[in-house]
């Protein structure tokens, strides 16, 4: 059953260029940020492997790889790879640091749920084959659960989204999302991979390129 959902603004530029590993585009108005080791946050000090816990007790380690943040008028992802029960006090720390309220898990359990709620997050479960596109009831399950957070148009909170290694299924729903509000697959897959390197692969990108919004009943123009 296909799900309408409400329509919010999605502010991005309509500068579109092509590379030879795949579509690119800069975005002038959309406004990114990529967390990295310079970062001044408390859980990523720079020359340091450790960081204070955000509850002040003892040490948490820093992220081998660190999370992705997009956004784009009122919407704000978090693009990682899959937590681990040994490093979900980091993943935690930086989850808090944007303020994620919702983790979408595209993959299979690498960590246990009872423990990442317990720091205060809510846990939502849509895997899907790896390498597969996603199916049309997860679909909905998704967009329903992106306007539900960003659908005032004002933005409140991040959703972090997580598959094995962060660079396909994870993306793909975001995609997924960008393109539902407005934005052109070859945008919207340039958007994010101009963000994560190695994000989405060809069979993946092909699904986006013929990806037909469906969930969304109106939209806005794309600034």
């Amino acid at each position: 059953m296909t799900a309408v959902v409400a329509s919010m603004p999605v502010r991005t530029s309509n500068s579109l260029s092509t590379s030879s590993s795949g579509v690119s585009a800069t975005m002038g108005t959309a406004t990114t940020t990529t967390t990295t080791s310079t970062s001044t946050s408390s859980s990523r000090l720079s020359g340091s492997s450790h960081s204070p816990s955000p509850s002040g007790r003892g040490m948490i380690l820093r992220l081998p790889n660190q999370p992705t943040l997009i956004e784009t008028g009122s919407m704000s992802f978090l693009v990682s790879d899959a937590p681990t029960d040994d490093l979900l006090p980091s993943y935690a720390a930086e989850f808090k640091a944007h303020n994620v309220i919702h983790v979408v898990r595209v993959c299979e359990s690498t960590y246990s749920t009872k423990r990442m709620e317990d720091l205060g997050f809510s846990v939502h479960n849509f895997e899907y084959k790896d390498g597969g596109n996603p199916p049309e009831e997860l679909l909905a399950q998704w967009m329903q659960l992106v306007t539900s957070v960003f659908g005032t148009g004002h933005q409140s909170s991040t959703i972090a989204v997580h598959c094995v290694a962060g660079l396909g299924r994870a993306p793909v729903l975001v995609a997924v999302a960008l393109i539902e509000y407005g934005m052109a697959p070859s945008e919207a897959v340039s958007f994010i991979r101009s963000r994560r390197t190695g994000a989405i692969n060809n069979k993946q990108l092909d699904y986006l390129l013929s990806y037909k919004p469906h969930f969304v009943k109106s939209k806005c123009c794309i600034m």
